[in-house]
């Protein structure tokens, strides 16, 4: 593969590896509608442009490319952002509009993401300042309402105020309300929940017209599917370093942007202890159900492409993608994960060294 095509290759599985995670399953169908909203992106790739530098801007520009087919999952807010973000598609208001939106379509929009990202900044700082990935995380997830730039930097920085002062949305429905509260539960446990986080949610809720009770069941489906994301990210991180063991530099962006997403921050330096050490990695955790299992593979398998590795490197890696894979309880798996991506890779790649 030339050069060109080798940058674009980086690019290509870096969005897999996010895509997966943000959909928490390995689905070409996700893999292809992100890639086709990014092929200017990988044009530009071919051409020489610098790449995205961070995980912040990695992951807001990829959050703003998947929004159209849905917010990823790991973002505060994702739900209510695939009701009523403008980012295209025909869910929820997007249904109401034949053409551009209206001033008074996209100020209500504008109002209730401002609100939604208001309630889960306050849930972020209940116990603190918000720190700097916790800010990260609320950009990305404003990138998922279709707004314009300049009304995606203002609601993604709205300040992060007590949760009795906090501005909350108003007029809203009871469904949105109930989205509006799973996420300020999901900006809650980036960083672990405490009680403070806990009181914080409970007080938004309520002033969203929410019982204490249905808040706390939020609140526990909500946890439940975070151990799960954990869970998978753990997994994903394993077995793309036990696949890469002697080459741990080639994936580390990709190691570190899914722990960041999917791990809360308490967690993430044990999940990423082995490429710190370079001690020999085991796949250890038990990802939760054959989706997952699925989007570790696909993970692992994407990350270990990048930089081009060569057709006898591919060897040696997929053979200790089968030994991730088994270790995963996903034994007959890994030839066709690898399969899935080694598809959606060629295909891509294959539009580009054609134009």
């Amino acid at each position: 593969m030339t050069q060109p095509l080798a940058h674009a290759l980086d690019l290509l599985a870096t969005e897999v590896a996010f895509a997966t995670l943000a959909s928490e399953k390995a689905d070409p169908e996700v893999w292809g509608e992100l890639a086709s909203r990014r092929e200017e992106a990988h044009r530009a790739a071919v051409a020489g442009a610098p790449a995205l530098v961070g995980q912040e801007a990695i992951a807001v520009a990829l959050s703003r490319a998947l929004a159209p087919t849905h917010a990823p999952r790991f973002l505060p807010m994702h739900e209510l952002a695939d009701a009523v973000g403008l980012a295209g598609g025909a869910r929820g208001l997007k249904s109401l509009f034949t053409s551009k939106p209206s001033d008074k379509d996209l100020a209500r929009v504008r109002a209730i993401a401002s609100g939604a990202m208001s309630v889960a900044a306050s849930s972020m700082a209940a116990n603190g300042a918000l720190t700097v990935d916790e800010r990260s995380t609320l950009r990305a997830a404003a990138a998922c309402f279709g707004l314009s730039a300049e009304d995606e930097a203002l609601i993604a920085g709205v300040p992060a105020l007590p949760a009795d002062t906090a501005p909350v949305p108003a007029e809203i429905d009871a469904k949105s309300a109930r989205a509006i509260v799973r996420g300020a539960w999901l900006a809650a446990i980036q960083d672990g929940l405490d009680v403070p986080d806990e009181g914080a949610v409970a007080l938004l809720a309520n002033r969203m017209g929410i019982a204490m009770e249905e808040t706390g069941a939020i609140g526990a489906d909500v946890k439940k599917l975070g151990d799960a994301r954990h869970a998978l990210a753990k997994a994903a991180v394993q077995a793309t370093t036990l696949v890469a063991r002697d080459d741990l530099p080639r994936v580390a962006e990709v190691c570190e942007l899914v722990a960041w997403l999917g791990v809360p921050s308490p967690y993430r330096a044990a999940v990423l202890a082995p490429l710190a050490t370079g001690a020999t990695p085991e796949v250890s955790e038990k990802a939760a159900d054959k989706h997952a299992r699925g989007a570790a593979l696909a993970i692992a398998w994407a990350a270990a492409l990048r930089g081009d590795p060569p057709f006898t490197r591919r060897a040696v890696l997929a053979a200790r993608h089968d030994h991730a894979a088994k270790s995963l309880g996903a034994e007959d798996d890994g030839a066709r994960v690898r399969e899935l991506v080694d598809r959606h890779v060629e295909r891509a790649l294959a539009r580009l060294a054609g134009a």
